[in-house]
C-alpha cells in the first residue's frame, strides 16, 4: 500500500520549496515587532524630554502597540504552521519529534532530508544518475528522478541536453550528483 508521499513524487520539489518558504515567513513578525517596539521606545523618549503629552504621539504609540500585538500574533501563527509541515519524503513533520521542536533545522528530524535538497536524494535515484553518466555520449534521456530546474522549477527528467527548454538556464547533473551525495554523507 503506497502513502500520499509515494503518490506525490512530482511534487516533492514544490513542497520543500514551501517549507523553506514557511521558514522565511517566520522570521517577519518578530522582526516587526522588535522594530514597533524600538519605535514605541523612540516615540516616548522624544515626548518625555520635551515634556509634552501630545496627541499626536499618544496615537503613534498606540498605533504601533497595535501593530505589535498583531506581530506577536503573526508569529504564533507562524510556529504553529512550522509545526504542521510535513517532510516531502517521509511524511513525518519536518521539524518535530516527540522530543524535539526546533522550526530552524537544517534537515528532517525523522529521515535526514536537507531543505536545501534539489531532488530526493534517495539511493535508487542517485544511482540512477550515476548510471546515465557512465552512459558514453550521447546518453540519452536524463532519469525522470524528480529533478527541477533551480530558476523556473521546470522537471528536467526526459530531457537530452544539460539545458533548461523553460527558461535556457544550464545545468550540470555532474554537479547535482556531487551535492546530492555530499548531503548523503554529512
Amino acid at each position: 500500500m503506497s502513502t500520499s508521499c509515494e503518490n506525490d513524487r512530482s511534487g516533492f520539489a514544490e513542497r520543500l520549496a514551501a517549507i523553506r518558504q514557511r521558514r522565511k515567513r517566520l522570521l517577519i513578525p518578530p522582526l516587526v515587532f522588535i522594530g514597533g517596539c524600538i519605535i514605541i521606545m523612540v516615540t516616548m523618549e522624544i515626548a518625555a524630554s520635551n515634556n509634552t503629552k501630545s496627541a499626536a504621539f499618544t496615537a503613534m504609540a498606540t498605533i504601533t502597540a497595535i501593530i505589535c500585538v498583531f506581530a506577536w500574533i503573526g508569529t504564533l501563527v507562524s510556529l504553529v504552521q512550522m509545526n504542521l509541515a510535513r517532510c516531502p519524503r517521509c511524511d513525518k513533520r519536518y521539524f518535530r519529534t516527540w522530543w524535539c521542536n526546533w522550526p530552524f533545522a537544517k534537515r528532517c528530524l525523522h529521515c535526514g532530508l536537507s531543505i536545501h535538497a534539489r531532488f530526493d536524494p534517495d539511493p535508487a535515484k542517485l544511482f540512477a544518475l550515476l548510471d546515465w553518466l557512465k552512459r558514453p555520449q550521447p546518453r540519452g534521456a536524463i532519469p525522470d528522478v524528480g529533478l527541477s530546474c533551480d530558476n523556473c522549477g521546470y522537471l528536467l527528467g526526459g530531457l537530452t541536453s544539460e539545458r533548461c527548454p523553460e527558461c535556457g538556464r544550464e545545468f550540470s547533473v555532474a554537479a547535482i550528483l556531487d551535492e546530492a551525495t555530499s548531503q548523503i554523507l554529512n
